[in-house]
């Protein structure tokens, strides 16, 4: 990796973002083998998958028994580095939601030089089916705890970013409202993803992706911001 980073900044690209589960650096060895790249100390940032403070949470929802501390490690030889940003991915699930404030707690204590946590409800893939949908919880239950951790975060000088692809309509965000609007500001036309099979742009946020995909109850047609509103997803409707 700190290879093919090092020949892409020399081809001219000039910022790289890193997203990973930190196992691979937790010996620090490849980090300090990115610090010995003059042409890597700088615009290098990581985004690191950390879905509890509970170890047994962690790997239940990762699949990957062993992998929590090696992911604490990880993140602690980036932070060391001194050289490199980095934010923390914790996805919401009915495992985790109402642990998030003291998951914040412990993120403010243990790594507060991280620039972000980004807090994201789920877009489950077509192929998981129901086992997914098991860990999708009720958006307005997990709201007031989602409220106190990035009020945590923030107090200690931590920025709190909400997840765009799994965005949930603001009438189920009591409390956070704040989070969506932030979130719907830097999403719109300009947000793209991109199928890396063909890299062609995926249409989170088109009208024929909504259409397909989200759906809105009879009263939405009432509410004030209903035509700045997707509705909620096609899923989670039937769900709850």
């Amino acid at each position: 990796l700190p290879e093919l980073l090092s020949a892409a900044a020399k081809m001219g690209y000039a910022t790289f973002a890193i997203t990973t589960n930190a196992v691979a650096l937790a010996d620090g060895k490849m980090v300090k083998e990115f610090l010995r790249r003059p042409e890597l100390r700088r615009d290098v940032g990581f985004c690191i998958s950390l879905h509890s403070h509970l170890p047994g949470v962690s790997e239940k929802l990762t699949q990957a028994p062993g992998t929590f501390k090696k992911t604490l490690a990880g993140i602690k030889a980036i932070d060391r580095a001194g050289s490199f940003t980095y934010c923390l991915y914790h996805v919401i699930t009915t495992l985790n939601f109402r642990a998030m404030p003291r998951y914040a707690a412990f993120i403010a204590k243990t790594f507060p030089r991280t620039d972000a946590v980004t807090f994201a409800y789920m877009f489950p893939a077509g192929h998981l089916g129901a086992k997914a949908l098991d860990l999708y919880p009720k958006v307005s239950l997990t709201a007031p705890y989602l409220k106190e951790a990035a009020d945590t975060l923030e107090a200690a000088g931590i920025r709190v970013e909400l997840g765009s692809c799994g965005v949930v309509p603001l009438c189920l965000m009591r409390g956070t409202e704040r989070l969506f609007l932030k979130t719907s500001k830097t999403s719109g036309d300009d947000y793209l993803t991109f199928d890396t099979a063909k890299m062609a742009p995926f249409p989170f946020f088109d009208g024929a992706f909504n259409h397909q995909n989200r759906v809105k109850g009879p009263g939405c047609a009432k509410c004030f911001i209903n035509r700045a509103c997707d509705g909620v997803w096609k899923f989670y409707a039937e769900k709850f």
